[in-house]
């Protein structure tokens, strides 16, 4: 509830204190879909895009990004951080096991492309998606056998990764920078870019409701296809591109005593400790580790 900068009457009481005035928008990713039978009159319509524009809002606040290039030796690994510090929880939320939020990162050199992740055509689903170093945000759940479930009232645990939340304010705690997430491409250690990057882009995109649920109610029949046709993928942040490239590089951060350039447009702070971005222990959809990079 982002309030004014400046105290403001919100009562018709002339009497009554002057006050911050707090916004009642309360956007969220679940929106109606644009574009379906039943859009209604042109009152509801608007009041649509209204929300859609203030989900916008709350969207390019929620993260703070860095993109980076770590070299080594003649290739590169590559290093996403991110700073929950918008959510006010973890992120993402709500029916996070319906939710799909994932990272497309693409390396050039030369302008010839020489690595990729989390690049899905538009309409596919993120899950299945053979990818090694797929950073797939998301949760799996599990039936009281442990066999993986899309139905939540058969649900007896559950797997996920969302983004930490800030656990403190004192600067001094540890846990200060719990929310400050790092994740490496490629995701094995001993692999590397095989040169370095002279760009590298970066988007963060979610889907409200993945198109692999949407895909499952259409064939039993209980989903219109055009609801599908219309679902949205939503760019995360302010950049619907974060690039690097070697003179966007200003800032950075020491990895072992390495040199780690960073391309940023916020002001994420990376002179504090970075946590590894949390992990899936028993999700395989869409992040099957085995397929080859």
């Amino acid at each position: 509830m982002p309030q004014t900068v400046a105290k403001t009457a919100i009562s018709d009481d002339p009497s009554a204190p002057l006050r911050y005035r707090h916004a009642h928008a309360f956007p969220g990713l679940d929106l109606p879909l644009p574009h379906v039978p039943g859009d209604g009159p042109p009152a509801v319509v608007q009041n649509r895009a209204v929300a859609q524009q203030h989900l916008k809002a709350l969207l390019d606040k929620t993260l703070q990004t860095a993109l980076c290039v770590k070299q080594v030796g003649h290739g590169a690994s590559l290093r996403v951080v991110l700073d929950n510090v918008g959510a006010g929880h973890a992120f993402s939320s709500g029916a996070v096991q319906d939710r799909r939020l994932w990272m497309e990162v693409k390396a050039y050199a030369k302008g010839k492309l020489i690595y990729e992740s989390g690049v899905v055509p538009d309409n596919s689903p993120v899950t299945g998606h053979m990818d090694h170093d797929l950073w797939l945000i998301r949760s799996c759940m599990f039936d009281k056998d442990g066999a993986p479930t899309q139905h939540f009232w058969q649900a007896a645990s559950i797997d996920s990764n969302p983004l930490p939340t800030i656990s403190t304010f004192n600067a001094t705690d540890p846990n200060f920078y719990r929310s400050n997430v790092v994740r490496a491409y490629p995701k094995d250690p001993m692999a590397a870019l095989p040169q370095m990057p002279d760009r590298v882009t970066l988007r963060i995109l979610v889907e409200p409701i993945g198109l692999d649920l949407l895909d499952e109610l259409v064939a039993t029949g209980d989903l219109d296809p055009s609801v599908r046709a219309a679902a949205q993928r939503l760019v995360v942040g302010p950049d619907e591109v974060l690039i690097w490239t070697p003179d966007t590089a200003q800032t950075g951060y020491q990895e072992h005593g390495m040199p780690v350039r960073c391309a940023s447009t916020s002001r994420i702070n990376l002179t504090g400790k970075l946590f590894d971005a949390p992990d899936h222990k028993r999700c395989d959809l869409g992040e099957r580790h085995d397929a080859k990079p």
